[in-house]
């Protein structure tokens, strides 16, 4: 927790004070993370910015990503972007991209739209 001369200076200015790990999850912040990015202290114990970027990229693209794994199995994602919101990249002759091979797992029975 954030101790007691953290927490008095949070209270008279008007920043967002925070404690993390080592490893980067958030310990604690103080009380203006809410007016500031949104989030609420008990909404970012446990979290990175990492996870806080990757919920605005979404949000601001319209992707979104769906678990459908099933408990015991393993994990499973399922990622969806709207139609007209990606580029295709084909790679130049001879490039380290133009080599790399697809996964067999990965067929176009996988995607929501047309190549």
């Amino acid at each position: 927790m954030i101790d007691q001369r953290y927490q008095m200076i949070s209270e008279e200015i008007d920043a967002w004070i925070w404690e993390s790990s080592s490893d980067g999850y958030f310990i604690s912040a103080s009380a203006q993370v809410q007016d500031i990015i949104g989030y609420s202290p008990a909404e970012l114990v446990g979290k990175t910015f990492a996870d806080l970027l990757a919920r605005e990229i979404l949000s601001i693209t319209g992707i979104t990503i769906h678990e459908t794994g099933m408990a015991g199995k393993g994990a499973r994602f399922e990622m969806f972007v709207p139609k007209g919101s990606y580029r295709r990249f084909v790679p130049e002759s001879g490039s380290v991209s133009e080599q790399m091979q697809v996964p067999d797992f990965i067929s176009q029975t996988h995607h929501n739209h047309t190549i």
